[in-house]
């Protein structure tokens, strides 16, 4: 049953990440699963690190919506 959940949750986050804009997409996935720093996705991406954190703040909002108005 924990497992069914875990893969349900899984799944839900995966979704919420992928309805992200594209930009918004790669430096969430850098900074949150590859753990990079804004300033290292900054220099990757050829953008300031103000706005990877705004990226990650729109980004963060964005999959807690999601998530709470699908589940």
């Amino acid at each position: 049953e924990n497992k069914i959940l875990h893969s349900e949750e899984t799944a839900l986050l995966n979704k919420a990440i992928e309805n992200l804009p594209p930009q918004r997409k790669e430096v969430f996935y850098l900074c949150k699963m590859e753990g990079k720093s804004y300033l290292e996705v900054s220099q990757r991406l050829g953008i300031s690190a103000s706005t990877i954190n705004d990226h990650i703040v729109k980004a963060n909002r964005a999959v807690r919506d999601y998530i709470l108005a699908n589940t």
